[in-house]
């Protein structure tokens, strides 16, 4: 693969997971948990903040082990695979 289409399957894959952190993370299931799970608009706020807040807290923990992982072991591809299939089925299950 020449280094152009590289670099477009890049931005393929770039757009699409800013795209669903946009809409999906930020905007639609904040609103639906908010307004839908917890009737109280007030809790609702604080429950998507602490796990939000959580689940960050969580990220930045375990990215660097992951990242060495994957560099260590030449399995950078089956990494990114992996957790794309994990986010394409978690979203699907928001539904």
């Amino acid at each position: 693969m020449n280094e152009k289409k590289k670099i477009f399957v890049w931005t393929l894959y770039d757009f699409a997971n800013t795209s669903y952190s946009i809409i999906v993370v930020t905007f639609l299931y904040a609103i639906y948990f908010k307004e839908t799970v917890n009737q109280n608009a007030a809790q609702g706020d604080l429950y998507w903040g602490l796990g939000t807040s959580i689940s960050m807290l969580i990220t930045a923990f375990i990215s660097p082990i992951l990242g060495a992982v994957a560099d260590y072991s030449s399995t950078k591809k089956r990494f990114l695979a992996f957790f794309t299939f994990v986010c394409i089925v978690s979203t699907l299950l928001l539904y």
